[in-house]
């Protein structure tokens, strides 16, 4: 009986680190910089739906934070390029917000 405890207290374990690693797991900012991303609920970064760092003069991305005209606006919290989304959080309000990448709007996937 000792020893079956010890095996499920294993798996519980195993299974929560598992569950770590793949749901609180750093943001991917480099997928973040590369992609260009809709608003679609929570919290907006900037005034209009879109955000996009290609050109970096009105959005830009340091470390984990996305500034809006040179002023740090929201924090990454999570991304999934399966799901081809972006979550922030923003600094002032510590409200969400969601992004979707473009590119997954474009196959189809929302």
């Amino acid at each position: 009986m000792k020893r079956y405890k010890k095996v499920i207290l294993s798996i519980l374990l195993l299974l929560l680190i598992f569950i770590g690693v793949l749901f609180f797991k750093s943001p991917n900012l480099d997928y973040v910089k590369k992609s260009q991303w809709r608003y679609e609920k929570g919290i907006k970064i900037g005034e209009g739906d879109f955000v996009d760092f290609e050109s970096d003069t009105i959005f830009q991305l340091k470390n984990d934070t996305i500034f809006y005209n040179k002023k740090a606006k929201v924090i990454v919290k999570f991304t999934s390029e399966k799901f081809y989304l972006l979550v922030v959080k923003s600094i002032k309000t510590n409200e969400y917000g969601a992004y979707i990448d473009m590119n997954g709007h474009a196959e189809g996937f929302w």
